[in-house]
């Protein structure tokens, strides 16, 4: 499997020169929020995000980061699950209330930066016909990395983070990772 761009990009050039104001993390249903904030992982520079996760920026906006659901119909249905962000009104309600993590130490440096870039990596991945046998290749949108004007880059990424390995991530899976390792999220260079 292999991380690509890809081509035609998208629309993002609206969100370069943004500021980032804060940053929320929204958990699950089955996650209280008086319960211990479960996005920490033993990295500091690697969270876990089971839901969705907003980026409030200037404008009264926000820019949602979720997994979603892909599915492939080709034989049977296969299902996959992709990144996506879409820009929101920063007064629409979260599902949850959620976590704001704009004061824990892996946002400091994010927090009151402008955007200054906005990419989608795609996975390019396979699956087979289990009536023919035939492979069919396709890629899904898997990785989303956003700069900031401080030179600093985060990445939030469709998979589930492995505690006690480091780098170590579980793909194809609902849930999100959110670090600042292109290591972590096996991203090419």
């Amino acid at each position: 499997m292999e991380l690509t761009r890809p081509a035609g990009e998208n629309n993002s050039h609206s969100l370069i020169g943004k500021r980032v104001l804060h940053v929320t993390y929204t958990p699950s249903e089955t996650v209280t929020l008086s319960s211990h904030q479960s996005y920490q992982t033993d990295q500091p520079e690697v969270h876990r995000v089971d839901r969705l996760i907003r980026l409030h920026i200037s404008g009264q906006s926000a820019i949602e980061i979720s997994w979603n659901t892909i599915k492939i119909h080709w034989d049977e249905e296969f299902l996959n699950y992709g990144i996506k962000a879409r820009l929101v009104a920063a007064e629409a309600p979260t599902p949850d209330e959620g976590w704001n993590v704009s004061a824990v130490d892996f946002w400091q440096d994010v927090v009151g930066q402008d955007i200054t870039g906005f990419a989608v990596y795609n996975q390019k991945t396979w699956v087979e016909s289990p009536k023919t046998g035939v492979p069919m290749d396709f890629s899904y949108p898997k990785t989303i990395a956003v700069s900031f004007a401080n030179a600093k880059t985060v990445f939030f990424s469709v998979a589930e983070y492995q505690p006690g390995h480091r780098y170590t991530v579980v793909r194809g899976i609902n849930s999100l990772v959110v670090t600042t390792s292109a290591a972590a999220v096996a991203l090419p260079g």
